[in-house]
């Protein structure tokens, strides 16, 4: 039986290159992978002090669709290549997330990418792969940043 893992994706290529390292591990290794997508609740929140509450629904709905259609790109991908995948659309913070998806799967691994979408905050207060590295028992895959 081959590895399970869990695969944080975001829109960032980081996030697209620990995508294709999970594949390929998950091909190679008759694995298979959830691939998670998700948008931190402190950015929803943080955009709501500052806009009307039309702009915030149609931020979300558009974060929706984008995570959807993530998650679609990615299960076509998998299947593409003979890989069992599930996906999950998650609104809760990406580390958190992970981590609950992957204890949840009794994951073998979470793979990440080495940076993500985050800006300014996650270089003063830490980034996702800090988080899941601080707070994991599973354990983490970072793909470098090419």
């Amino acid at each position: 039986m081959g590895l399970k893992m869990v695969v944080g994706l975001d829109s960032s290529k980081y996030a697209e290159q620990a995508f294709q390292r999970a594949l390929e591990l998950a091909r190679k290794t008759g694995g298979s992978l959830v691939v998670v997508c998700g948008r931190r609740p402190k950015s929803i929140s943080y955009v709501a002090a500052f806009q009307p509450a039309l702009t915030i629904a149609s931020a979300m709905k558009d974060a929706e669709e984008r995570a959807a259609e993530a998650l679609k790109k990615a299960a076509d991908e998998a299947a593409a290549a003979g890989v069992d995948v599930k996906t999950e659309a998650v609104y809760e913070d990406p580390a958190e997330s992970l981590i609950n998806v992957a204890e949840r799967e009794m994951a073998d691994a979470i793979v990440v990418g080495a940076k993500g979408e985050g800006g300014l905050s996650d270089r003063l207060f830490g980034s996702t792969v800090t988080d899941l590295l601080q707070r994991s028992t599973i354990p983490v895959l970072v793909v470098p940043a090419r």
